[in-house]
């Protein structure tokens, strides 16, 4: 029985560690959220190109961070002899005491708090996108006058097949 406690803490307190780098992770999430968003309005493709390659970099990171968190929530469940279906952080909550209930719970708190924001603050982002895309296919038809018809032919000698009067942009040279 005693070893099942410390067996049970040990992994606890790995799983506060995997907790700490998701909290991490979705603060990071965030502030890339901010600055991508900033990049977009300032239409800069070098530092969105550079943004993408960072997140890229720490998807292996994410990825083995939740390996790891599936891997303890199955060695909690074999030392509970629980389903791992039900090793959840508020069912270790319950079988804690002291101050590891007590730092679970604030993970637990921070993690939904986080979680929501990034939700909205992805939502907004993807407004954001969703803006700048329809703003772009706007202008784009009005320029190319596409309204009607859908395309833009040119001829054999690189000529638009429509009337110049009608065009936004002259592009004859």
């Amino acid at each position: 029985m005693k070893t099942k406690v410390i067996e049970t803490e040990e992994k606890i307190d790995e799983l506060l560690s995997v907790l700490d780098r998701d909290i991490e992770h979705l603060e990071t999430s965030l502030s890339q959220l901010d600055r991508m968003r900033e990049l977009v309005v300032r239409r800069d493709d070098a530092g969105l190109g550079g943004l993408l390659e960072m997140v890229r970099g720490q998807a292996e990171s994410f990825a083995q961070n939740e390996c790891r968190r599936q891997l303890l929530r199955e060695e909690l469940a074999q030392i509970l002899d629980e389903p791992a279906e039900q090793i959840t952080l508020t069912m270790l909550e319950r079988t804690l005491a002291g101050h590891k209930r007590t730092e679970l719970a604030e993970k637990k708190q921070r993690l939904r708090s986080l979680t929501a924001r990034v939700k909205k603050e992805h939502f907004s982002t993807r407004q954001l996108l969703a803006d700048c895309a329809r703003f772009n296919r706007v202008l784009l038809e009005k320029i190319f006058e596409l309204c009607g018809k859908g395309t833009v032919t040119y001829g054999s000698g690189g000529n638009v097949n429509k009337e110049d009067a009608a065009t936004f942009v002259n592009v004859k040279f």
